[in-house]
Order: C-alpha cells, then structure tokens, then sequence
C-alpha cells in the first residue's frame, strides 16, 4: 500500500465513520436536556459535520494534485496528512 492508497482509505472512512457525529448533550439537574440545550447541540453538530466534510474534501483535493504533480513540497504535505493516522496499522513509519 503506498502512501496515496493508504491516505483515500482513511478519508474515506472518516466521511462514513458516523462516531464523528456522536456529541455531548449536556444534562441537568433533573436529567432531562432542555429545549435549549438539545437546540445548542444540534447547532454545534451541524457546524462540526459540516467542517469535517469539508476537511476530507479538501485533503481529497490536496491527494489528487499530489497524485498529478509529486511536487516535494506536495509530498511533504501529503506525509504530514498521514501522520495523522500513524496510530492505524496500515501506517508506515517512512512517511514520518
């Protein structure tokens, strides 16, 4: 797998993986959510959903002028995307 594959996996899985959406409802004293607070965290999980699409869209975009050009400074960007992931097994130390 090189760098390139490994990288639109993992994009790949945050655009379906739905624990991203997953949020915080505050509860309280009675341990019932208020209108209010159930408004306040859809609110905040619109905006997050929203950015992190647009954050996968933008490395995709980055990914394929990289796949296009191979440019240094666009290999130095597509590894510092991986490192991100270094946690994952597929992650392969030489693009740290």
């Amino acid at each position: 797998m090189n760098i390139t594959e490994f990288l639109r996996a993992r994009l790949d899985e945050d655009a379906s993986d739905k624990s991203l959406w997953v949020d915080y409802v505050p509860i309280g004293s009675d341990n019932v959510a208020t209108d209010a607070e159930w408004a306040r965290v859809q609110a905040q999980h619109e905006a997050l959903e929203e950015r992190v699409r647009r954050e996968i869209a933008a490395k995709m975009v980055a990914l394929l002028y990289y796949e296009e050009h191979d440019t240094d400074s666009l290999a130095a960007i597509v590894e510092a995307m991986a490192c991100v992931y270094s946690d994952h097994p597929d992650f392969n130390p030489a693009w740290a």
